[in-house]
């Protein structure tokens, strides 16, 4: 759901935002859910997340991800750089298995609750 007020300036009490880019008020109209985002602050997106169920946060940030190409990920810090390094290290001595991204990510969308 979206905050009252961002349905093309008609007064909605709050939105509902559907697959395929539509997003139904609660009042029944439709519009575009780049007309309605087009009035929006990042903070009030971010206010909007906030209200979500855990599920469907995590469905929020997997599409955003899913989204952006690698390229565009912020540089790993000195901590997380370690981190990779230590954990190469282990995998590199035989102390630590390795899984395949495919089988780790639907694991993971599994728990989530990700995948319907």
């Amino acid at each position: 759901m979206i905050p009252a007020g961002l349905c093309r300036g008609i007064p909605c009490d709050r939105l509902d935002v559907r697959m395929y880019g539509r997003i139904l008020c609660a009042g029944g109209r439709q519009t575009s859910y780049a007309q309605s985002m087009s009035m929006t602050t990042l903070q009030e997106i971010i206010d909007a997340a906030r209200t979500l169920s855990p599920t469907d946060r995590l469905r929020l940030v997997d599409a955003v991800w899913d989204d952006e190409h690698p390229e565009n990920w912020p540089a790993l810090t000195p901590e997380w750089l370690a981190e990779v390094q230590r954990r190469s290290a282990e995998y590199d001595a035989g102390r630590m298995k390795a899984f395949p991204w495919e089988d780790v990510q639907a694991r993971v969308r599994r728990k989530a609750g990700l995948d319907g």
